[in-house]
């Protein structure tokens, strides 16, 4: 009995959703900063309470799963002209809530993650993606709730490497980049801001010239700390991933990402010097690493 149960409470289900479409487009800032409407996906991820066993011995959809055919239909009636990513969310969560309520006291989702993907919302990269991830209790009530930005796959031409080959010409990067925080800890003008922040690391970025790209990420993150306090608020978790496509003949790219906890506001002290100060002449770099040939 005791080993079943163990075995019960390591067992996760989940119900994906992935790129559904939305007959009305989204209202977000575009790449120039305006307010527009804009083409818009979702993807929704469902951690059930305990599994769809029941369902999956029936051969026949119940009370312990979700229909997600039900909830796609459920988010896309949702879906209202002029709607904003704000009510793309909420209105996802609605119809998840919605379907998860099984009765008084049986909510069979532990936690729900919906992300709208918005293509046309990068300069440079791939999409941005504005997230919410809330987790709920038995009876259906909100426990936390956290929120997110994301911009993936942004190109940036940049002076990087050790070997001297490399000092010659910018080679493109591949930066991915986001932020994720509590509700409560944002404001909505600080939430506005994040859109902007694709420029900020576009700039600093292109204008470094170091040899590691672990020199780099924290560089990054230590500018946008000084230069966007207002995206980068205290307690937020932020994301950095830099990929260097061209640096491995037989590898897609080596990768370097670091998470941190963004601390309580005061003067932001880095110990990366700037890149000036790291400028050596091409004698000086003449290393040549072992996967370079």
């Amino acid at each position: 009995m005791a080993a079943t149960e163990s075995a019960q409470s390591s067992s996760q289900d989940k119900i994906e959703i992935q790129g559904l479409q939305l007959p009305s487009p989204v209202l977000a800032p575009d790449v120039w900063g305006n307010q527009k409407e804009q083409p818009a996906t979702v993807n929704v991820k469902l951690l059930l309470r305990s599994t769809f066993q029941s369902a999956s011995e029936k051969d026949k959809l119940d009370d312990s799963t979700i229909h997600y055919g039900n909830l796609a239909k459920a988010i896309r009636s949702n879906s209202t002209s002029s709607q904003t990513v704000g009510d793309v969310l909420s209105g996802t969560e609605q119809a998840v809530y919605q379907l998860a309520l099984k009765g008084e006291g049986n909510f069979v989702v532990k936690e729900s993650a919906v992300e709208v993907h918005l293509p046309k919302g990068s300069m440079l990269g791939s999409e941005a993606v504005v997230s919410s991830r809330t987790t709920w209790d038995q009876k259906g009530g909100r426990q936390e709730t956290q929120e997110g930005f994301e911009v993936r796959d942004v190109a940036i031409p940049t002076l990087i490497g050790v070997n001297a080959y490399e000092r010659g010409l910018k080679q493109p990067l591949v930066v991915t980049f986001g932020l994720e925080w509590r509700t409560a800890d944002q404001q909505s003008q600080q939430k506005e801001a994040l859109f902007a922040l694709e420029k900020e690391v576009v700039n600093i970025v292109q204008e470094t010239a170091y040899e590691t790209l672990e020199t780099l990420v924290e560089y990054v993150y230590a500018q946008l700390r000084r230069k966007t306090p207002q995206a980068l608020s205290p307690g937020s978790r932020f994301r950095l991933r830099i990929e260097k496509p061209r640096a491995i003949a037989f590898a897609d790219a080596p990768v370097i990402e670091i998470q941190r906890t963004v601390p309580a506001k005061h003067a932001v002290q880095s110990s990366i010097p700037s890149h000036d100060a790291l400028s050596v002449t091409l004698a000086g770099l003449s290393v040549v690493k072992p996967y370079s040939g």
